[in-house]
Formats: structure tokens, sequence, C-alpha cells
């Protein structure tokens, strides 16, 4: 246990007052023998008291065990336990501000990351929306431009015939679609 206690670092001071606590039992082991033995054997046993000269076998025993002396003798031992729990708290309480001033800082560390990885995709959806919706923006702007109002066609409107297969054919039709109205304008327009 002793080497459990050192792993765990109690300190001397702790280690100290259990010392002191088990130097203190040894006194009160004695008393207690002396009490059992007497009741066992059914005669005066020596140890650290002496029986009075009326008191029979049981009174001195009981009297071992439950008079003012034996409790001065429980809190002499008591003392350095409740002293030893005290430093154990605060020792205990001080290695858990650490701890926690620690998981303190990596919590907000992970905040702080969790908003900068959030940032950055959003970021990469905006720009990716971007990409792929600016060529049909284009698309649309140009055929909202065909219609001037007033029934009027802007037909001098074509869309550049680059880029992605889907959008290239979608401007070829266009342009051709464009064209043929034109054609057809024209036409009506010279006759």
């Amino acid at each position: 246990q002793l080497d459990i206690m050192k792993e765990l670092n109690f300190s001397a001071q702790e280690f100290d007052y259990l010392k002191e606590a088990s130097d203190a039992s040894n006194g009160l082991i004695n008393t207690e023998t002396q009490a059992m033995e007497t009741i066992k054997q059914n005669k005066f046993v020596k140890g650290p008291f002496q029986i009075g000269n009326e008191e029979t076998l049981n009174v001195f025993a009981l009297k071992l065990v439950f008079d003012t002396n034996y409790h001065n003798e429980v809190n002499k031992i008591m003392t350095p336990v409740g002293k030893f729990f005290i430093a154990l708290d605060n020792r205990t309480a001080k290695e858990l501000a650490v701890v926690n001033k620690d998981a303190n800082f990596w919590l907000n560390a992970a905040f702080i990351l969790q908003i900068v990885v959030g940032v950055l995709v959003a970021m990469i959806a905006w720009i990716m929306i971007s990409l792929l919706f600016s060529p049909l923006d284009k698309v649309v702007n140009t055929l909202m431009k065909v219609d001037m109002g007033n029934g009027q066609l802007n037909l001098t409107q074509a869309l550049n015939e680059k880029g992605e297969v889907e959008l290239v054919a979608l401007a070829k039709g266009f342009n051709l679609f464009n064209g043929g109205i034109k054609g057809i304008l024209e036409k009506f327009s010279l006759s």
C-alpha cells in the first residue's frame, strides 16, 4: 500500500499524519486487547491499566473501552486522520485545479478549431457554388438582355461557347436559336 501511495504522490506531511495515527492506534490496541483478553480468560490480564479493588472483571473491561480515557485515545488517532484527509483534500483540489485549467484550455482550443473549420467549410462551399453557378448566371443574364421590353428583342446577344460540355451545348443551342430568330426577323423586315 505504501508503494501505491508513493506512486500517487502522497506528501511527506500526509505520511507523517498517518504515522502519528498509527502510533496512537498501537496504544489503543493494547487497551482493547487487555479488555478482550480479560473477558475471554475470565481473569485479570496485565496491560496498560490496573483493575480497581472493588471492580469485577466485566466492569473493568467495559470501563477500558467506554471511559473518557478510551475516547481520548480514539481522539488521538482521529485528529491526525482528520488532518490527513484535509491535507489530501487540499492537495487533490490543487491537482484538480491544474487539470481543470488544462481541460479548459483544450476545450477552448477545440472550440476555436471548430469555428475555424466551420468558416473554412463555408468559404469552400461558397467558392464551389460560385464556380458552379457563375456560368449559369452568365447564361441567365444574357437571356434577360435579349428581351429589351416593350416587345423588342436584342438579338445581338451571344453566349461564349467555351467551358463545360453542357454549357457549350447550351451556348451553341442558344446562339443557333438566336441566329435563327434574327434571320427570320430580317426576312420579314425585307419583305
